[in-house]
């Protein structure tokens, strides 16, 4: 699979014909609570 396509077009077609996997990690949440939490994100 090629970085980055020619155009637009020719990605939807690749995507139709085989498959599109998008990486939405950097969506994620983390909630740190308790009473050594500042603690702890002070340390990370």
């Amino acid at each position: 699979m090629p970085l980055k396509y020619n155009s637009e077009l020719a990605e939807h077609h690749a995507v139709r014909k085989s498959a599109g996997l998008f990486d939405l990690s950097h969506m994620g949440e983390v909630w740190v609570t308790g009473p050594q939490a500042a603690a702890f994100l002070d340390y990370a």
